[in-house]
């Protein structure tokens, strides 16, 4: 939700005829996005406009239900206008239009309607239409219910948000300013065609897998990863589940191989689940991110420890002795590997990192036993920290 209120209660969603065939970003075409922003809005009603209840139509009604929406199809403009209610909002998006909740007008009351505007020079230029000399519409618009009914002076065969546009300027509704700079990172976009498309769906991709600084080398991974493919597999429902629970079967598989004394192909199996659980992670984050959310918060993020869990039982069992000796390398390593905070030194804090500790483990396998590959990740992860201390002052 943008504000401490629903933008509106009700969204107007337009389904042209090129909407099967034409570009899908992230996954979703471009009905699909608006209904998306639109109960990121907290908007409690789609209104779909010349879906004529074929597939799109259908599509769309349950992705409106599954976010909690009401779904409603109107035949066109004089059916719209006789479904406005006093004291409802309709929010009109144009077609095609890309919005994202984070690029609406901080402070922008929608409660006596709004018009969001941009520069001509801008927004024409963009492919938005023009209002005047000075102004373009940026594509949205909060419309009073009672103003709707005015469709009805008009022909049927108009387009609606067009029309409603008008309606809107006619009736002096405020207006808003968008910021231009939403149209240059396609936080706010109307494509045309496959290629603005893709454009869009990249800036996206980089906007949200950016990197933070001092990510883990396996998060650095599944982050190139995402920012190359994530559009595809945000397509794919089945994508996510198969990934994560790939990610846990190699560190199970990783279990089971050091029981058998295939030490250097369990630690190797938990190098790849590392990023592989991070993948997961991440494009649960897309998808949230995707539907509007402004925090998102990984619920997942404990299956890290599962990752620990198994390197600790995987050191375990390929060190021989005593249960003390055994014990002692592995729970040097983790205390080593969670000891001290390095939010400031980025370059340390990457190779604090899951996967590397256990490609380094079965390196040391391959080349003479895992004890003295726990016992080298373990010394290098100490004289990280120590190093770490020096330089911050300890």
């Amino acid at each position: 939700m943008i504000a401490s209120h629903p933008l509106a209660t009700g969204v107007l969603v337009t389904i042209p005829a090129w909407t099967a065939s034409g570009p899908r970003v992230l996954g979703r075409t471009a009905p699909e996005r608006q209904v998306e922003f639109a109960a990121a809005c907290g908007c409690s009603e789609v209104i779909a406009l010349g879906g004529g209840g074929g597939a799109q139509a259908v599509a769309l009604r349950h992705l409106a239900e599954s976010l909690g929406m009401k779904f409603r199809e109107v035949s066109g403009p004089h059916a719209l206008a006789r479904s406005g209610q006093p004291g409802e909002r309709l929010l009109v998006l144009e077609p095609g239009l890309l919005p994202d909740p984070s690029a609406w007008p901080r402070g922008a009351d929608s409660e006596r309607g709004i018009v969001l505007t941009l520069p001509s020079s801008v927004g024409v230029e963009a492919g938005f239409e023009r209002i005047d000399l000075t102004r373009a519409w940026a594509g949205a618009l909060v419309l009073p219910g009672a103003l709707l009914p005015r469709l009805l002076a008009l022909p049927e065969d108009i387009e609606a948000p067009s029309a409603l546009l008008r309606i809107a300027l006619q009736a002096s509704l405020p207006e808003a300013d968008l910021d231009p700079a939403a149209l240059a990172d396609a936080t706010w976009t109307l494509p045309h065609g496959v290629e603005d498309a893709r454009l869009a769906e990249d800036k996206w991709l980089a906007r949200q897998v950016g990197g933070e600084p001092g990510e883990p080398l396996s998060q650095r991974l599944a982050g190139a990863v995402l920012r190359r493919g994530g559009g595809k597999l945000l397509e794919r429902r089945e994508a996510r589940p198969l990934v994560l629970g790939l990610a846990l079967l190699l560190a199970i598989g990783a279990i089971a191989l050091c029981r058998a004394d295939f030490d250097a192909a369990g630690f190797l199996a938990l190098a790849i689940a590392a990023p592989m659980l991070e993948l997961g992670l991440g494009l649960g984050r897309l998808q949230r991110a995707r539907s509007g959310a402004f925090k998102v918060r990984e619920k997942l993020a404990p299956l890290r420890w599962l990752i620990d869990l198994a390197i600790l039982v995987c050191g375990v069992l390929a060190i021989d002795g005593a249960w003390s000796e055994r014990l002692f390398a592995p729970l040097v390593l983790l205390a080593a590997l969670y000891a001290g905070s390095f939010a400031e030194k980025a370059r340390w804090a990457t190779l604090r990192d899951r996967g590397l500790v256990a490609a380094i483990i079965a390196a040391g396998a391959l080349a003479h036993s895992a004890q003295v590959g726990v016992m080298v990740a373990a010394l290098g992860l100490l004289l990280l920290n120590i190093a770490q201390s020096r330089k911050g002052g300890g």
